[in-house]
């Protein structure tokens, strides 16, 4: 349960192999079953228009870690949950199904979003959802293709 109604929930993956120093497109396509109806009203916000999904490209390794208050913190500039980018991630949508029901959709998301290797030809990509809906939000990732293209 997201009881501070500002939760984030990502993953990630290392991609080595490219050209150091190079700038790359990333051309993200994702499908996620949503039970989030459209227009829906909980505390903090809307079940689906409150989460917001991002997507990114960064060298640093995306981590989590607790600040001096205990609170978990990224080490990035990620997304700011429904609306805002970050310099590490932008949002491209949100989780909300299209439908009136309260029930599991195949929704769609594409995007894209440029960074630079480092000196070794490494990037990480992160996808991940920052929620001010203050409940239980379930997704599951059917499909997820990323094309990297030098620019």
């Amino acid at each position: 349960m997201n009881r501070s109604d500002d939760l984030f929930m990502y993953l990630t993956k290392r991609v080595q192999g490219l050209e150091p120093n190079v700038t790359y497109k990333g051309k993200f396509t994702l499908q996620i079953a949503s039970d989030a109806k459209s227009g829906g009203v909980g505390a903090g916000g809307a079940p689906g228009e409150s989460v917001g999904l991002g997507i990114g490209l960064t060298v640093d390794q995306p981590l989590s870690a607790p600040d001096e208050d205990n609170f978990y913190r990224m080490n990035i500039d990620k997304i700011q949950q429904c609306c805002t980018d970050g310099t590490d991630m932008k949002v491209i949508g949100d989780v909300s199904n299209g439908t009136d029901d309260y029930v599991y959709t195949l929704i769609e998301r594409t995007g894209e979003f440029s960074a630079t290797t480092d000196h070794q030809g490494v990037l990480w990509i992160i996808i991940g959802t920052d929620s001010g809906y203050e409940g239980k939000t379930t997704l599951y990732y059917s499909d997820i293709e990323i094309i990297l293209e030098k620019i």
